[in-house]
């Protein structure tokens, strides 16, 4: 998987987490999965970042820090 795969399976689980904390009612157990499933992705994400050093968003700040 690529990286824009990989960043774009991050994004969705970011807007279904915070879907899910704004939803009427809270589903504890949604909520744990997708922050454990964000962290995975994050983490993909920044080792992907790591192998391709000419990436120009590692010197933004905010991002995925």
């Amino acid at each position: 998987m690529d990286i824009d795969s990989r960043f774009g399976i991050y994004l969705r689980l970011q807007r279904d987490l915070m879907e899910a904390y704004v939803a009427p009612v809270c589903d504890h157990g949604r909520i744990q999965r997708l922050t454990d499933e964000l962290a995975i992705a994050r983490r993909a994400v920044e080792l992907d970042g790591v192998a391709d050093e000419q990436s120009s968003d590692s010197t933004v700040p905010g991002v995925l820090n």
